[in-house]
């Protein structure tokens, strides 16, 4: 019999790119497997790109048909396969590793992805980079962790006179985004479009602190659907998505149902209470990258639930660890303090100890490992959990089942 291990389930978690605006630009995929052991294992552009060939991703059509563009890392034989045909052109970043050569039947067949529609996605380079990668690239990634020595009057004389957009990789905070928006570049990638923009406001305002109340009710340990019935009722941007949800195609009623209390009763508490929870987030993230940050943090909240379920030696709360993450990039959404977003939340101090960054808090090492795991820092991820004494491959496939769950966030808010 064929083990997990020996033939593991394969889905694509999502590096989202910004432009200047931080509008959304696009996603670079990278490949994540529901079986471990969890290490420092980064698959190969053949598996990334067999994955999305194989149509066995679910999101991409999602990403799609929002207009996002898609970037994938080929390696030079699956490229001389033509496998980057199989993901359609215009929307299509062909990513590849500079290197101090080029094979003239290489460089030709670039060349004819550039004439078919895809671009060309430069990483990995330095000096001794081949000149005609650099003037075959339509977008060239920049390690940007230590700005100081990146030269882009260097680079940009490398790359000839053809436009060429530079794409500041692993950007971690709002301040260098400002310092590599300064110097040119027009794409970022990397942690800080997790962080707030600035705090300017000091209080919650009004419309956000009705939306905790409904939050409050949705986390009593007894549902109540009568009272949430009323709740919703005295909301009609609630009650029309509400409508628009238990509709649509993905429940297949013969009948539309056009009763709030048939809805609630239809859907069932936990499943109420997720898309509340969803609902609320998406409400309150009015920035650019507000969508994205719902998605993120409902990823957050599964992974966290799953690692606790799968650890019960523990004794932490499944549904406490879920809305930890799931709260966890509320500063982000909305701008505000997180110390001044925890004094409306439904949860208990620990929680919203850790929330704050309280150094010597026992979750705090969890959303930790959380950030390391989304942002492909492996390494790291691993550390970590060892330093936890969690189970490798019970992580690594609660990842994958949190990628999946995001998934069916991001088909819920696409009407956003």
């Amino acid at each position: 019999m064929t083990s997990e291990k020996e033939n593991p389930s394969i889905s694509l978690a999502r590096q989202p790119v910004f432009d200047a605006d931080q509008t959304l630009w696009g996603y670079e995929l990278l490949a994540v497997s529901n079986s471990g052991p969890f290490a420092a294992r980064d698959f190969d552009a053949d598996t990334v790109a067999g994955t999305l060939a194989s149509s066995t991703y679910m999101g991409l059509q999602q990403m799609l048909e929002r207009g996002r563009k898609i970037i994938v890392r080929f390696s030079e034989e699956m490229i001389m396969g033509k496998l980057p045909y199989a993901l359609p052109p215009k929307r299509t970043a062909v990513k590849i590793k500079g290197g101090s050569q080029i094979r003239p039947e290489f460089e030709k067949a670039l060349v004819q992805l550039k004439e078919d529609g895809y671009l060309i996605l430069l990483a990995d380079t330095d000096a001794t980079t081949a000149e005609a990668l650099f003037q075959l690239a339509d977008i060239l990634d920049v390690s940007v962790a230590d700005l100081a020595r990146v030269d882009l009057t260097a680079i940009q004389a490398k790359v000839g006179a053809h436009e060429c957009r530079f794409l500041a990789d692993q950007v971690h905070d709002q301040d260098l985004m400002t310092a590599c928006k300064d110097k040119g570049f027009s794409l970022f990638q990397g942690a800080f479009f997790k962080q707030p923009e600035k705090i300017s406001v000091k209080q919650i305002p009004s419309n956000e602190a009705s939306r905790f109340q409904l939050m409050r009710l949705i986390e009593n340990e007894d549902p109540d659907l009568d009272q949430l019935t009323d709740v919703i009722s005295t909301d009609v941007s609630i009650t029309f998505r509400l409508f628009s949800y238990i509709n649509s195609a993905a429940f297949g009623f013969r009948q539309k149902i056009q009763s709030i209390r048939d809805a609630v009763n239809m859907l069932g508490w936990k499943k109420i209470r997720n898309w509340i929870r969803v609902v609320i987030l998406n409400d309150m993230a009015k920035n650019q990258k507000g969508s994205e940050l719902v998605v993120l943090s409902a990823q957050r909240g599964k992974l966290l639930e799953q690692i606790a379920i799968d650890h019960d030696y523990w004794g932490f709360n499944p549904e406490s660890l879920f809305l930890l993450g799931m709260f966890s990039l509320l500063e982000a959404m909305i701008n505000c303090s997180m110390v001044d977003i925890v004094q409306y939340l439904p949860l208990d101090d620990k929680l919203k100890a850790a929330l704050c960054g309280d150094s010597n808090n026992e979750y705090l090492p969890l959303l930790h490992l959380v950030e390391y795991i989304e942002d492909g820092q492996w390494g790291e991820a691993k550390n970590a959990i060892q330093k936890l004494g969690l189970d490798g491959d019970k992580v690594w496939a609660a990842y994958y089942k949190s990628l999946m769950w995001g998934n069916e966030i991001n088909e819920l808010s696409k009407d956003r």
